[in-house]
Order: C-alpha cells, then structure tokens, then sequence
C-alpha cells in the first residue's frame, strides 16, 4: 500500500495518479458500488459511502500533490485547477444541502 503515501507525499507520477487512481480505481469503485448498493442497509451504505470519500478525498490530496511530477507544466496547471473546482464544487453543493436548497441542481447526480 506504499502507493497511498507516495501519492499524498508527492512522488507519483502526475499520469499515474490521474489515470489509474482516479480514473480506472474510480471506474472500478463505482461498478462494485453500484452491484451491492441496493443489498445494503443504512450500515452497509454508510460503509460504501465512506470508502468513496476516502478515495476521493486521496485521490485530490494525490492529484494537488503530484501535480508538478510531469514534463509540462501545463499539465500541473491542469491538475490544480481541476482539484480546485473539484473543491468548491463540494464545498458550494453541501452548504447548499444543509440550507435546504442545491444550488447547483446536483440533487440527482449525489
């Protein structure tokens, strides 16, 4: 598991991280969820939740982190600016919900 804290420490490869991280870890996350999501009960479906904010949330650490170990700098620059985004996507989305209303119309993708 020494990958988790190369990626949060900066020392993977920003492609690395990008593409099997969070893109194919995430594709594969997302089919398991979606096959024992609706065998779950409320334990099960805190559990899976859980998980994917974990993922998600060392998946931006990893990506902020290992943005500059890349040949062009324009790809870091793309990174941040993703994982910034990313941030105030989630930050805007869950003042919404506890304020009784989504802002964003997320409603239906959450």
């Amino acid at each position: 598991m020494e990958f988790i804290s190369d990626g949060l420490r900066g020392r993977e490869p920003l492609w690395k991280v990008f593409w099997l991280y969070t893109v194919v870890l995430g594709l594969v996350l997302t089919v398991i969820f979606e096959m024992v999501l609706d065998n779950l009960g409320t334990i099960g479906w805190t559990f899976v939740v859980g998980v994917a904010a974990l993922w998600g949330l060392w998946v931006l650490l990893s990506l902020w982190q290992c943005a500059y170990q890349t040949e062009w700098r324009g790809w870091a620059i793309a990174a941040r600016t993703g994982v910034i985004l990313i941030v105030i996507v989630i930050v805007v989305e869950i003042a919404s919900l506890l304020g009784g209303r989504d802002l964003l119309n997320l409603g239906d993708l959450l």
